[in-house]
C-alpha cells in the first residue's frame, strides 16, 4: 500500500502540485463529468484513503501525468494506467486485509460477456505465424549451404520493452490496459508487440480486426482476457484525416478499457510519430478540434520507440545476440545503431528505388502522393496505371509507351522480393475467405512511404493524379482523401473530392463538403449540404452547422440548429446554447438553457454556476452552487468561495470556505487561509494554516513560509521551512536556502543546502549559491560532485556551472566526457550549453557532431542559435536540415524565425509547404501570422480561396451542383449516429 500512496505523491509533485481547483475542473470536463472534492483529492494523495472506483482514480492519473508530460522533466516517464490500476487495487486489497474485511483476489475476473466461441479472435496459443501481424520479415543472411535460420532473428530489448513489459503484466494480473508503440517505420514497434505477447499466460484470445469498421463491428463481442491486435493503427483504425470512424471507435475503445466487467483486455497497437503528434496534439486556437475522443483514449499511452540501439547497455545485448545469429551480425556490422531498419530490408529497399527504371518509379511517386494525400494503404492499380504517366516525362513516356506492355514490366520490378522482405510497392493478395475485390491492389512499402512525406516538396501535383482518384478510387476513399486535403487546406479539392463521393452515394460526404464549404465562407451553399446530411441521417451535422453558425455570428440560425439537435438527443447542445447565451449577456434565456442541460445533475449544476461566474453573474450563480451542494457536490462550496474571493467578497468567501470544512474538505482551510494572504491579511491567514496542518494538510507549511518571506518576516518564515522539513517537503531546504542567499546571509543558507543534500536533492543549489557568493573553487567541487552523480541533468548543469566561474577548458573535458558514452542527445545538450556561455563556434562543432550521431532535433538548436544572433539565412540552413531529417518543429521555428525579422512571404510559402507534407494546423497559422501583420484582406482571400496543390493560393471557385439524393449502395453506406 506504501508503493501506492509513494507513487501518487511523486506524480502529484512531478505534475507541479497543481491546486485542486486544476483538478477539480479536470474532472468536470470528462464526458460524463467526474466530480472530485478536495478532501477527496487531499485524502488520496496525501494517503489517507484508497481510491474505491477505478474511473475517478483513473481520470486524476491521466490528468496528472499530462500536467508533468508539460513540464518537461528529463527523468520522468508515464507509467501505464493498467499499472496503476493494480496498484490501486493491491492498496485497496492490502487495507481491507488490515481493517479485517475479505481479500479480494487482484487476478478475479468478471464472467465473459460472450462465449468464447462467439467472440471475434482465436486462441493465442494457435497464434504462431508473425508475419500475419504484419511483423516486417528480416534479410536473408544464411551462409551458403548452411541451416535455414528461424523464422526471426533473436530478439534484444530495449528500454521501451520494460515499459510495455509492465502494461502486459498488468493485463495479465487483471487490469485492461493499452500500449500504443510510437516511432519511425521500421524501428521495431510491432516485433516488440509480438514478442510481449510471450508474458501471456493460457487462456487470451487475440484477435486482429481488418479495419475500423470490423473492430466497431464485433467490440461488443470481445471476452475478457483478450488482446486487440492494432498494428499500423495510424492505417487502418485510427487514420488521421478520417476523424468520424475512428472517434467513433477511440469512444468504443476507452469504454471498453474502462469497463470492469469485460476486464482485462490489451490493446496493442503502433503508430508513427508525427501521426501520433496529430492526434495528441491540442489544437491551436480557432482550429478544428478533429481527434478530441483519440486524444483521450491514447494520452499517457504512448511508448517512444527509438530507431536505434543508442545506449551502452543496448549495444552490450546487441554484441552478445549477433554472435549466435548472422543477421544480426551482419546488421551490426553495417549498420551501426540503425539496426531494425536494416533488419527490415531498408538499406535494401532504398537501393532497389533508386535504381528503378522510370516506369517503376512512376508508380512509387504516384502511390507516395496517394498515401500522402490520404488514400488507404491498398491502392486499386487502375489508379495508379492512371496517375503513373504524368510523373514521367515527354521522353521517358514515349520511350515506354513504345513497350509492349510497360505495366506489367514496371510491375514486377516493384513486386519483387528484396532479398526476403518483399518488394517496394507489392500486390495485396487476398486470403480465402475474403471479399475479393474486382481490381488489383497494391500497398507500398511502409519506410518508403515515409521516406517520400519528409522528402515531398511543393512541387506541382499533376492533374492527372487527382483526375485518376476521381475516376478510379473508390469513392469511400475518396471521402478520407477530401478530408485529409481540407486538413491541408487545399478547400477547393476537398470539395471536388467530396461532392464526387456524394454523387457515388457516400452519404459521408454531405457533411464533409458542408464543413469545407462554411469554414471558406460559403454559408449558403452550405446549409444545403447540412441538410443534406441530416435526411441522410447524420445527427452530427446538426451541431457542426450549430457551432459554425455560432462562430460565423448567425445566432439565431445558430439557436435553431442546436435546437434541433437537442431535440434529435444530442445533450451538448444544450451546453453549447447556454455558454454561448451567457457570453452574450442574454441571461434570462440562457438560463432555461441551463435548466433543460443541468438536469439536477451534481456535476452540471455546478457547470452551470461555474460559467454564470465565470462571465461575472457572481449573484446568479450562488443559487446553483446551492442547488450543486443540495445534489451532493459539496466542493460546490469551494468553488463559490473561490469566486467570492476573485470578486473582493471576502467574508462571504470565508464562511463557504468553513462550511466546506465542516463538511471535511480539509484543503478548504487551506485556500482560506492563501486569500486571506492575497488580502493582506497574514496573520489571520497564519492561523488558518495552523487549522489545516492540524487537520493533516503539511502543504500550507511552505505556503506560510513563503508568505512571511514575501513580508519579510524571515526568522518566522525559517521557522515554518524547518517545520515543513520536518514533515517531509523535499523543496523546503532548497527555498530556505535561497531565501538566504538573497539576503546575503551564506554560511546559513550553504547550512540549508548541506539539508537539502541530505535530504536526496541535487548538489547543483549549492554550486549555485557559492557561485553567487564569489567562492568560484568551492562551486567547482560541487560541480564536479554534481557530475559524479552520473544523471545528464546533473551533468549538464555541472558542465554550465564550470563555463560560468570560468572553468572553460575543464568544462570542455567533462562535455567530452558526457559525449563519450551518452546517447546523440547529450551531444545536442553540450552544444546548448556552450552556446548559452557564448562559445558558438564550438557550439556549432557539437550541433555538428549531434547531427552525425543521428539525433534529428541538433539542426535545430543550432537554427535557433544562429536566429537569435541575427544570422538567419544561416539558421535557415540549419532549420532546413532538421526538416529533411524529419523534425516537424523545425519548420515552426524557421517559421518564426522569418516572421521575426518580417519575411511573412517567405514564412507562408514555409507554411504551405509543410500542410503539403501533412504538418497539422499550418493552413489556420498562415491564416493567423497575415492576420497578424497587418494583412487582413489575404487572410481573408486565402481562407476562401484555400491552397492548391502546388502551395499556391486557388482563384475564385464555386461548389459543385448538390448531387440529386441516392440510395447509397451497400458496400459504401457508413452508419455516423453517435455511438
Amino acid at each position: 500500500m506504501e508503493n501506492f500512496f509513494s507513487a501518487l505523491a511523486e506524480l502529484y509533485r512531478r505534475a507541479g502540485a497543481p491546486p485542486y481547483r486544476r483538478l477539480i475542473k479536470h474532472g468536470k470536463d470528462q464526458r460524463p463529468p467526474v466530480v472530485f472534492s478536495d478532501a477527496t483529492l487531499s485524502d488520496w494523495i496525501a494517503g489517507k484513503t484508497v481510491p474505491a472506483s477505478a474511473r475517478p482514480f483513473r481520470v486524476l492519473v491521466e490528468g496528472l501525468q499530462a500536467m508533468a508530460d508539460r513540464r518537461r522533466n528529463p527523468d520522468y516517464r508515464a507509467q501505464e494506467l493498467a499499472w496503476w490500476e493494480v496498484l490501486r487495487r493491491r492498496a485497496a486489497d492490502e487495507r481491507r486485509g488490515r481493517q479485517g474485511g475479505r481479500r479480494a483476489a487482484v487476478v478475479d475476473m468478471p464472467p465473459a460477456a460472450a462465449s468464447a466461441a462467439e467472440a471475434p479472435g482465436q486462441p493465442l496459443a494457435d497464434v504462431t505465424d508473425p508475419f500475419q501481424l504484419e511483423v516486417h520479415p528480416a534479410i536473408d543472411a544464411s551462409p551458403p549451404g548452411s541451416e535455414p535460420l528461424p523464422l526471426l532473428p533473436l530478439y534484444v530489448e530495449r528500454q521501451h520493452d520494460m515499459v510495455l513489459g509492465r502494461v502486459v503484466r498488468a493485463a495479465a494480473e487483471g487490469a485492461s490496459g493499452l500500449a500504443m508503440l510510437v516511432g519511425s517505420s521500421s524501428s521495431g514497434k510491432t516485433r516488440a508487440c509480438w514478442e510481449a505477447l510471450s508474458l501471456l499466460p493460457d487462456g487470451w484470445r487475440l484477435w486482429h480486426p481488418a479495419d475500423a469498421e470490423a473492430a466497431l463491428d464485433r467490440l461488443d463481442a470481445v471476452v475478457p482476457r483478450t488482446v486487440i491486435w492494432l498494428d499500423e493503427t495510424h492505417n487502418s483504425y485510427l487514420r488521421v484525416r478520417e476523424g468520424r470512424v475512428g472517434e467513433r471507435l477511440c469512444n468504443r475503445l476507452r469504454t471498453l478499457l474502462h469497463d470492469p466487467t469485460r476486464a482485462p483486455v490489451l490493446l496493442l497497437g503502433t503508430m508513427w510519430e508525427e501521426v501520433w503528434d496529430r492526434l495528441t496534439t491540442q489544437p491551436a486556437a480557432g482550429a478544428d478540434d478533429l481527434h478530441p475522443r483519440a486524444r483521450t483514449l491514447l494520452t499517457s499511452h504512448g511508448i517512444p520507440t527509438p530507431a536505434a540501439f543508442t545506449s551502452d547497455e543496448d549495444q552490450a545485448r546487441l554484441t552478445e545476440a549477433a554472435g549466435a545469429d548472422p543477421r544480426l551480425g551482419q546488421a551490426l556490422a553495417k549498420a551501426g545503431q540503425q539496426i531494425t531498419q536494416y533488419l527490415a530490408g531498408v538499406p535494401v529497399l532504398m537501393e532497389r528505388y533508386q535504381v528503378a527504371p522510370d516506369g517503376a518509379r512512376a508508380l512509387v511517386r504516384a502511390a507516395v502522393d496517394a498515401r500522402r494525400f490520404g488514400h488507404g494503404r491498398d491502392i486499386p492499380l487502375p489508379v495508379l496505371r492512371a496517375a503513373a504517366p504524368a510523373y514521367l516525362t515527354e521522353i521517358q513516356w514515349n520511350r515506354l509507351a513504345g513497350q509492349e506492355d510497360w505495366l506489367a514490366g514496371a510491375l514486377s520490378f516493384t513486386d519483387a522480393d528484396c532479398r526476403g522482405v518483399g518488394g517496394i510497392l507489392t500486390r495485396v493478395h487476398l486470403r480465402p475467405g475474403e471479399p475479393q475485390h474486382t481490381y488489383p491492389l497494391y500497398r507500398l512499402a511502409d519506410y518508403l512511404e515515409q521516406h517520400g512525406r519528409a522528402n515531398a516538396t511543393a512541387a506541382p501535383v499533376p492533374a492527372e493524379f487527382w483526375e485518376a482518384l476521381l475516376e478510379h478510387a473508390d469513392p469511400s476513399e475518396l471521402v478520407r482523401i477530401a478530408l485529409a486535403v481540407r486538413e491541408m487546406g487545399l478547400s477547393r479539392l476537398a470539395v471536388l473530392l467530396g461532392s464526387e463521393a456524394a454523387r457515388k452515394g457516400i452519404t459521408d460526404a454531405y457533411l464533409v463538403v458542408a464543413e469545407v464549404l462554411i469554414v471558406t465562407g460559403r454559408i449558403e451553399e452550405s446549409l444545403a449540404w447540412y441538410e443534406r446530411a441530416v435526411q441522410a441521417g447524420d445527427r452530427e451535422a446538426l451541431h457542426s452547422a450549430a457551432s459554425f453558425l455560432k462562430q460565423a455570428d448567425r445566432l439565431p440560425q445558430a439557436m435553431a440548429w442546436y435546437e434541433r439537435a437537442a431535440s434529435a438527443g444530442d445533450r451538448e447542445s444544450l451546453f453549447s446554447m447556454a455558454a454561448t447565451l451567457v457570453g452574450l449577456g442574454r441571461l434570462e434565456e440562457a438560463l432555461d438553457w441551463c435548466e433543460r442541460a443541468a438536469e439536477q445533475n451534481a456535476g452540471d449544476l455546478l457547470w452551470v454556476a461555474d460559467t454564470l461566474a465565470d462571465h461575472g453573474y457572481l449573484d446568479e450563480a450562488l443559487p446553483w452552487y446551492e442547488r450543486a451542494v443540495d445534489a451532493g457536490e459539496t466542493s460546490a462550496l469551494i468553488w463559490a468561495a473561490d469566486s467570492l474571493a476573485a470578486a473582493g467578497r471576502l467574508d462571504m468567501a470565508l464562511t463557504r470556505y468553513e462550511k466546506a470544512a465542516e463538511t471535511g474538505h480539509s484543503g478548504a482551510l487551506a485556500r482560506g487561509g492563501n486569500v486571506l494572504v492575497a488580502h493582506g491579511r497574514l496573520d489571520e491567514a497564519l492561523t488558518w494554516y495552523e487549522r489545516a496542518v492540524d487537520a493533516g494538510d503539511n502543504s500550507v507549511l511552505l505556503s506560510a513560509a513563503e508568505a512571511l518571506a514575501a513580508r519579510d518576516r524571515v526568522n518566522e518564515a525559517l521557522d515554518w521551512y524547518e517545520r515543513a522539513r520536518r514533515a517531509g517537503r523535499d523543496r523546503a531546504p532548497v527555498a530556505a536556502a535561497k531565501l538566504l542567499a538573497d539576503l546575503g546571509r551564506w554560511e546559513e543558507a550553504l547550512v540549508w543546502c548541506e539539508r537539502a543534500v541530505a535530504a536526496g536533492s541535487s548538489s547543483e543549489p549549492i554550486a549555485d549559491i557559492l557561485v553567487r557568493a564569489g567562492r568560484a573553487s568551492e562551486a567547482r567541487k560541487w560541480c564536479e560532485q554534481a557530475a559524479h552523480a552520473g544523471r545528464p541533468r546533473s551533468l549538464g548543469t555541472a558542465i554550465w556551472l564550470l563555463m560560468r566561474v570560468g572553468f572553460v577548458e575543464e568544462a570542455l573535458v567533462w562535455c567530452e566526457r558526457a559525449a563519450g558514452a551518452s546517447p546523440p542527445e547529450t551531444l545536442t545538450r553540450v552544444g546548448d550549453l556552450l552556446s548559452e556561455v557564448g562559445l558558438t563556434a564550438e557550439a556549432l562543432q557539437w550541433y555538428e557532431r549531434a547531427v552525425q550521431a543521428g539525433d534529428i532535433e541538433a539542426p535545430r538548436c543550432a537554427g535557433r542559435m544562429l536566429a537569435e544572433m541575427g544570422c538567419l539565412d544561416e539558421a535557415l540552413t540549419w532549420y532546413e536540415r532538421g526538416i529533411q531529417s524529419g523534425d516537424t518543429e523545425a519548420r515552426h521555428r524557421a517559421v518564426q524565425a522569418l516572421v521575426h525579422a518580417g519575411r511573412v512571404d517567405e514564412a507562408v510559402i514555409r507554411l504551405a509547404r509543410g500542410a503539403l507534407v501533412g504538418e497539422h494546423g499550418a493552413f489556420t497559422s498562415a491564416l493567423f501570422m497575415l492576420e497578424s501583420a497587418g494583412r487582413s484582406a489575404e487572410a481573408e482571400s486565402l481562407r476562401r480561396s484555400g491552397w492548391e496543390a502546388d502551395g499556391t493560393t486557388s482563384r475564385e471557385w464555386s461548389a459543385p451542383p448538390l448531387p440529386q439524393p441516392a440510395e447509397a449502395s451497400a458496400g459504401y453506406r457508413r452508419d455516423r449516429a453517435l455511438p
